[in-house]
């Protein structure tokens, strides 16, 4: 049996509200196999039915979440809380409801969670506890979750995490920490999440990554750094990621990449490397990328470009260089990208463009993907190209 509760709109609920014992002034919406039963008179917590499955808390005010305050719900697989004014959580608030499969205390004030707030949800795949105000995390707030397969920390202002924090996590496949003021990981604090597949920092304000913060994480296909003060990579940080299909660097503040820091990404299809300082690429930079579908270089300081930086890239289909300091083009750079689609020069500074500069081949195999080239271009004198007429007579 499968039941949908949903509480609306609770003008006031006291202290011991969740414990159990407590009367609410509620509406109560229970859906039972087809079947609504709506209370609106106060009711007892605890009579509610066993068979429950589902229920969801919002818009009213229940600031703290007490011990054993779910004690008498046996089959309940799925709680939320939203915008509640929860702001703390004490320990074994969940521990009557060990059938847990999925909590989400979201869109709160969430600062404050007990060392054994979790204790014996042994079955939770999905701990939802993003756009709170949690600046800190006690080391062992987590044991216990042998389970849990997805956790979702972001929007909160947490600054630091202990380096054990994780540590019997080793189920995770999704761990989103992005959106808080994170400024240093501890070199050990992923080595148990050997099956983890999405990574998600963006947003913090990490300033380096120990080399070996990625050891291990063979099975991580997704990875952000995007928009933290990154400014130099170790040339073996990616080395185990074996897997990986997208890697975002965006939006730091990196100046060179190591030729090797790529080498072992062979499955990668998406790179973004955009709003950085970079000034230039060695050509063995992408060397063996041959699945890169997408390449973001935009927004950087890059005046020139060697001639085989792109050799090899026969699956590109998106190239992004606009925002850069290009005044010229080596001859045939494009040559190598057989697959590509969408090509972005704008704001640089070029005035013309060789007129082989794809290839007999390419231009054979894509006589329209000159125009769209064209159009790309935003059209200032000065700027970007000035001889599109002459340069497209040779395609034809």
């Amino acid at each position: 049996m499968h039941a949908s509760l949903k509480f609306y709109k609770l003008n006031h609920i006291s202290q011991t509200f969740l414990s159990g014992t407590l009367l609410l002034l509620l509406l109560l919406s229970l859906q039972c196999e087809g079947t609504q039963y709506t209370y609106a008179s106060p009711i007892n917590f605890g009579s509610l039915p066993d068979d429950a499955t589902q229920l969801v808390f919002k818009d009213f005010s229940a600031p703290t979440i007490v011990t054993n305050a779910f004690s008498n719900l046996r089959n309940c697989i799925s709680m939320e809380f939203s915008n509640t004014d929860t702001t703390t959580v004490q320990q074994n608030a969940f521990s009557g409801v060990t059938t847990l499969v999925s909590l989400s205390i979201i869109d709160n004030k969430l600062s404050s969670i007990d060392q054994d707030a979790f204790n014996r949800l042994s079955l939770l795949l999905h701990l939802f506890l993003y756009n709170n105000l949690i600046t800190q995390l006690d080391p062992s707030v987590f044991d216990g979750l042998t389970s849990l397969t997805d956790l979702r920390l972001y929007e909160n202002q947490i600054s630091q995490l202990d380096s054990s924090i994780f540590e019997e996590l080793t189920a995770l496949v999704d761990l989103d920490l992005s959106r808080n003021q994170i400024s240093q990981l501890d070199p050990t604090i992923f080595n148990k999440q050997t099956q983890l597949k999405k990574l998600y920092l963006h947003t913090n304000q990490l300033s380096q990554l120990d080399a070996t913060i990625f050891n291990g994480l063979t099975a991580v296909h997704r990875l952000d750094l995007g928009k933290n003060q990154l400014t130099n990579l170790d040339p073996s940080l990616f080395r185990d990621l074996v897997n990986l299909r997208q890697l975002h660097i965006q939006q730091n503040q990196l100046s060179n990449i190591d030729p090797s820091l790529f080498s072992t990404l062979t499955s990668l299809t998406t790179l973004s490397l955009n709003t950085n300082s970079i000034t230039h690429l060695d050509p063995m930079s992408f060397i063996g990328l041959s699945d890169l579908d997408r390449l973001c270089l935009s927004s950087n300081q890059m005046s020139q470009l060697d001639p085989l930086l792109f050799e090899g890239l026969s699956s590109l289909s998106e190239l992004r260089l606009e925002g850069n300091s290009f005044s010229q083009l080596p001859p045939s750079i494009f040559s190598d990208l057989s697959a590509l689609t969408r090509l972005g020069l704008h704001y640089n500074q070029l005035q013309t463009l060789e007129w082989n500069i794809f290839g007999k081949s390419f231009i054979q195999q894509s006589k329209t993907f000159a125009c769209a080239v064209v159009f790309n271009f935003d059209w200032e004198p000065g700027r970007n190209c000035a001889v599109i007429p002459v340069w497209l007579s040779h395609f034809y």
